[in-house]
């Protein structure tokens, strides 16, 4: 009996020892999986910092470029401003009575001179078709001829305006086509005399 004790306490020892080598081995095995894990997202981490750190350059350089295109546009703008009152200046010297329209010979703006000699302020005039503006005769001229040779014709006009004091005045009116950068015709420049 003690034999088969011992050979139970032996079997008991033997699954006792498999039982905690197993346990051994999982707990091992858990831990190699936790480092596993761990480099894994460590490796995640590292890359991610990475590209958010090119993304970061990235976003900087961009910024930079927006800032230098933002003064750029500011440099433009003040050019543009100053372009646009040295012509109006310069518009505003000539005594004679300066427009300019659009392609349909709709107003788009003139110098005081023009104001004069209508009787109404430029803004009152602005979206008016030339020819409603006190004119006897066809003084709009045929914008035809300024379509067919865009830039290029001078078109004379002769005829008679109702100036602010009533009185009908003989006239003669230039035109010239203003063209965009595809030599298209947007518009007309107009004098009078």
């Amino acid at each position: 009996q003690k034999s088969l004790k011992y050979e139970k306490e032996i079997e008991l020892y033997a699954l006792t020892k498999i039982k905690e080598e197993k346990k051994i081995a999982r707990e091992r095995y858990f831990f190699y999986l936790v480092i596993a894990i761990v480099f894994i997202i460590a490796a995640l981490i590292f890359r991610s910092l990475k590209n958010s750190s090119k993304t970061n350059k990235l976003l900087v350089k961009q910024n930079r470029e927006i800032e230098e295109q933002k003064q750029l546009f500011e440099i433009s703008n003040i050019e543009i401003k100053e372009q646009y009152t040295f012509t109006e200046t310069l518009l505003n010297t000539i005594p004679n009575p300066v427009f300019y329209t659009d392609k349909n010979s709709i107003i788009l703006g003139g110098n005081v001179a023009f104001e004069e000699i209508s009787g109404r302020k430029i803004d009152e005039i602005v979206g008016i078709n030339l020819v409603d503006i006190n004119i006897k005769t066809s003084l709009s001229c045929d914008t035809a001829k300024l379509f067919s040779n865009p830039g290029k014709n001078l078109l004379r006009n002769e005829g008679t305006m109702v100036f602010k004091d009533k009185k009908e005045h003989d006239v003669i009116c230039y035109r010239k086509g203003i063209l965009n950068n595809e030599d298209k015709l947007i518009g007309t420049l107009g004098i009078i005399i």
